[in-house]
């Protein structure tokens, strides 16, 4: 789009023997028909009109006829959609990370405003189209700042996403002296470049709830391994229980010496593989994680209603292990573990890092 009146399409030429080419153009019901040279591979159109959205096929022709008509094209002359689901999550001290949905098929870019305390919003950035983050940087540490980003074409500019405010952070204190009573991390303090926009809030509050293990605190889009969700599956029981888990006396596992899987299997939240290995580094798949939660409620609070009745059907239930059927409608029942499209629930599929977090933060915000 060049202007609210005027669009330029672009083709590729695939044939060498091409008398010209036909576009065809609809817009509504009204179909139109435009002629090009042979060679021709862009043309700029000034008949469109604001409002109204295009269809376009191209056509390659010569004296023995047509060619199958090329992709269709939609180009919508109308304002985009406005972003939603804007997240602001400071990075640094002098970064925030901005992150949205976006909703728009037709924007050429978004615009990026931000309010300090006590003033008003002002563009700090126009970035390209389809861009779903932003890093802004610069800021002064401990600062409230305020975001709000439109969409925007040559016809005109969407409404503003909400908005979302957050404060940058502030220097860390030195590491306390030896002996001292280790801290959980702060959610301002760990850095979420990695992370889906969707799953920053949550991860957030697992951390305020202690809930998460620093090892997991990176690469949130890694695949989560046995040996990590046992830790933060032995830090849910110690949440909802109030208890704090001891290990097993005598270690079974050949593959692993880990305190906290130790915990895990002695409250029998988890086994091995085998009677000897617990594979500490295999990837744990969605049923498996159904379970694990399912036996850290049952032992750290035996009143906790386990019941998963009024649960449908799923589309493939087929896949899922008779070990793991009445877990995996329990997590379903509880909206723990939400099914995909299609009423699937992908028993197999392996578990981000960010996926297992927010699975266990789930489970204690039903059932602390």
């Amino acid at each position: 789009i060049l202007s609210p009146t005027v669009i330029q399409l672009n083709w590729k030429d695939n044939s060498k023997n091409e008398d010209g080419f036909n576009l065809t153009v609809k817009d509504g019901g009204f179909d139109m028909t435009s002629g090009y040279a042979a060679n021709t591979v862009a043309a700029v159109l000034d008949f469109v009109t604001p409002g109204y959205s295009y269809t376009f096929r191209l056509f390659a022709y010569n004296g023995l006829g047509a060619s199958a008509g090329s992709n269709e094209i939609i180009v919508e002359l109308t304002i985009p959609k406005a972003p939603t689901n804007l997240v602001a999550v400071a990075t640094g001290q002098d970064t925030v990370q901005l992150s949205w949905s976006d909703n728009a098929s037709n924007e050429s870019e978004f615009q990026i405003e931000r309010q300090s305390a006590g003033g008003s919003f002002s563009k700090i950035a126009d970035i390209g189209k389809d861009s779903t983050l932003y890093t802004d940087s610069g800021l002064i540490s401990g600062t409230p700042y305020t975001y709000r980003v439109a969409a925007k074409n040559p016809v005109g500019t969407s409404p503003y996403s909400g908005n979302a405010s957050v404060t940058t952070l502030v220097p860390q204190p030195a590491d306390p002296s030896p002996g001292a009573t280790p801290q959980p991390p702060q959610p301002g303090a760990v850095d979420y470049s990695s992370a889906s926009g969707w799953a920053v809030p949550e991860i957030q509050e697992a951390i305020a709830y202690q809930l998460v293990s620093d090892k997991i605190l990176s690469n949130f889009k890694q695949k989560i391994t046995r040996e990590e969700f046992c830790e933060i599956a032995v830090k849910l029981y110690e949440a909802i229980s109030g208890k704090t888990a001891v290990p097993v006396i005598s270690n079974p596992f050949i593959d692993s010496d880990n305190v906290e899987v130790l915990k895990a299997y002695n409250l029998g939240i988890v086994y091995g593989i085998s009677k000897t290995t617990f594979g500490p580094k295999n990837l744990i798949s969605r049923q498996e994680i159904c379970v694990m939660i399912f036996r850290a409620l049952k032992v750290a609070d035996p009143g906790i209603s386990l019941d998963s009745s009024g649960v449908g059907t799923f589309a493939d239930e087929s896949s899922i292990a008779s070990w793991a059927i009445n877990e995996v409608r329990f997590a379903n029942k509880h909206a723990i573990m939400l099914g995909m499209s299609g009423l699937r629930m992908a028993p197999l599929e392996k578990v981000t890092r960010e996926q297992g977090i927010v699975l266990i933060k789930r489970t204690y915000d039903s059932f602390k």
